[in-house]
């Protein structure tokens, strides 16, 4: 005699109360349809944030130094130095702020210098060796080739920022000195709306030398005069004060 399993009523209330609270499983066409659409956005936003088009990071994954003189500045009563803040990234950016850290000395102005363009020959053009005798370009002031803020900075192309600053201590002390800030973002009424500091910590105004002698190797720091000339000084502070005198 063969035994019949009748369900309950009560039995079958719980299964369907089960799989309401969980549904069955998605078939693979749509497993697979949403498993690529969230590896494609993933790729897209590592795409964008890389590259530099979602987020201002002109400097990401680069390495850089300027290793720039000092210059004095009778106008404003100051010295100015440089630091470089290349765009690696594929999207222009603007720096909108600038800031700056130097124990013994305070901030009188900035400017940002926007080097030009490397201009490359057309292979469809011949070559032509000049005939005539190189002349010496002379080197344009920090005064005269730096513009206000903001400045805009395309792809592949290095800004170049000029603080000007006035020393309150002559003694300088062993070290990297001077640590420049820049405030950037995608320009005015750009989409998205972010803006990044950027602290050039790797590329510090100065390095202060305990033996600062070019025939050694040592980290010499030069000092640009009014005249044109260059004198090696010891330190940013103890130089600044000594043409300021």
């Amino acid at each position: 005699m063969a035994a019949t399993l009748e369900h309950r009523r009560e039995d079958r209330d719980l299964e369907d109360r089960l799989d309401e609270l969980i549904p069955r499983s998605a078939g693979p066409f749509k497993t697979f349809a949403v498993s690529a659409t969230v590896f494609g956005v993933a790729i897209a936003a590592t795409v964008l944030t890389i590259g530099g088009y979602a987020y201002p990071r002109p400097t990401f994954g680069s390495s850089f130094s300027s290793g720039s003189n000092l210059e004095v500045d009778q106008a404003r009563d100051a010295v100015s130095a440089r630091v470089i803040l290349p765009n690696h990234s594929n999207r222009a950016v603007r720096i909108t702020d600038i800031s700056f850290d130097g124990p013994g000395a305070e901030l009188v102005d900035v400017g940002v210098i926007l080097e030009p363009p490397y201009e490359t020959q057309s292979q469809a053009e011949p070559v032509i060796e000049a005939q005539t005798t190189e002349a010496t370009v002379p080197l344009i002031r920090n005064a005269r080739g730096a513009a206000p803020l903001p400045v805009v900075v395309p792809p592949d192309r290095t800004a170049t920022i000029v603080v000007w600053f006035r020393p309150t201590e002559c003694v300088d002390q062993l070290g990297p000195w001077g640590t420049v800030d820049a405030t950037i973002d995608f320009g005015a009424d750009a989409f998205p709306p972010f803006s990044n500091t950027i602290s050039l910590t790797q590329d510090p105004i100065a390095f202060v030398d305990p033996d600062p002698n070019s025939a050694n190797g040592g980290n010499t720091l030069m000092l640009r005069s009014v005249d044109g000339s260059f004198t090696e000084v010891s330190g940013p502070l103890a130089g600044a004060c000594e043409a300021l005198r």
